[in-house]
């Protein structure tokens, strides 16, 4: 089970029209820019952590929450905040070095056809110190 707390920045967006290529380029420079540093002090693990939540269709189509942040135990941070809780899920795992290579890690997930997303809440847990990412995508239990 997978069970996270994350303070952060939220957006809410769609991948209709690349709209969320845009929104995310600017959510992650507001991060890096202002807040990053701030959340040093409630951070709790060494990674930085993306929840894609609240979809309201899927992957094409349709709205959703996208939080950028880190995981806390601490919940009066004056942050976005969300609590994720996952029984059900499957683990992806990439080489990272730039944000080029979480679109190419999302364009092959997306091209999973067998995959039977739940779309509750799906997670990218980048790990800079070792040059990686994992994606992990809540899914339908059979």
């Amino acid at each position: 089970m997978i069970n996270k707390h994350i303070i952060g920045l939220k957006i809410t967006t769609t991948n209709e029209n690349n709209q969320a290529q845009e929104d995310l380029t600017q959510l992650r420079k507001s991060f890096y820019d202002q807040a990053n540093a701030e959340l040093q002090t409630f951070k709790k693990e060494p990674y930085t952590y993306v929840v894609y939540t609240n979809y309201q269709g899927d992957f094409q189509q349709g709205n959703y929450d996208c939080y950028l942040g880190v995981a806390s135990e601490s919940t009066l941070t004056g942050f976005a905040s969300c609590d994720i809780k996952l029984e059900k899920y499957q683990i992806f795992d990439f080489p990272y070095y730039s944000p080029e290579d979480t679109i190419e890690a999302r364009k092959t997930i997306w091209a999973n056809q067998s995959l039977k997303r739940a779309y509750l809440a799906d997670l990218e847990i980048y790990d800079f110190e070792h040059n990686r990412l994992q994606i992990i995508i809540s899914i339908i239990e059979d």
